[in-house]
């Protein structure tokens, strides 16, 4: 007695596919330059989806590598696993927390040495209890920034001719000493002619100079 329908181009169904073929392969492509790797979760069950590309920047096969939650933990370094684990457990079982989270870990690749990744995680379903039950993510290889970072930590707390801690070390050291610390004190040390040495033997002379004072500091 009545009917309803849609008509639709079929030239205009094949543009909206093109659309998402593209879009598909352009998120591939960021992945792949940007050396990430996707996981998939289901904590119900602990299986997990792990993308060729993450087991690649690894050095491992499919096989050495199992989709269990087991194959990404005992991999994790012992100093970060704690920590790790725990960061998770508590955005999986609380819904206050929100959906979204990132730790930062070392891992172990195949060839023994450890890499530092970043994973970032978004829970996607969670059951009736607010538990979540499917989790999504990516795993990010960020070894060379942190190595970049930690270099640069060492050339701002540290001095570049002398190799003594800087001035911005000592005033952050200051700050964060408490009431309750041992009592402190603080000797300042002058290197005496220093200006002469300058004048007239020339800067390099007191630059050995100081080079030379800040070897005695450190033997006493």
């Amino acid at each position: 007695l009545y009917v309803v329908g849609v008509l639709t181009a079929v030239d205009t169904l094949a543009e909206k596919f093109e659309e998402t073929i593209t879009w598909q392969e352009r998120a591939g492509f960021a992945l792949e330059a940007a050396r990430d790797g996707v996981w998939d979760w289901n904590t119900k069950t602990n299986d997990v989806y792990y993308s060729p590309r993450f087991i690649s920047l690894l050095g491992y096969t499919p096989e050495e590598f199992p989709p269990t939650l087991d194959a990404w933990l005992v991999r994790i370094h012992k100093e970060d696993l704690e920590k790790t684990r725990l960061q998770q457990l508590t955005y999986i079982n609380s819904p206050e927390r929100g959906d979204l989270f990132e730790s930062l870990y070392r891992f172990l690749a195949a060839d023994g040495s450890y890499r530092w990744f970043l994973s970032r995680g978004k829970i996607v379903e969670r059951d009736e209890n607010g538990r979540a039950r499917r989790i999504v993510g990516l795993h990010t290889d960020v070894t060379d920034l942190r190595a970049a970072q930690d270099n640069l930590t060492v050339l701002l707390n540290h001095d570049s001719l002398t190799n003594l801690h800087s001035r911005l070390y000592f005033d952050q050291a200051f700050k964060n000493l408490s009431r309750d610390d041992d009592p402190i004190a603080v000797i300042y040390v002058d290197v005496d002619t220093l200006k002469v040495v300058n004048d007239s033997l020339g800067h390099d002379a007191g630059d050995r100079l100081l080079v030379i004072a800040a070897d005695l500091l450190r033997s006493v």
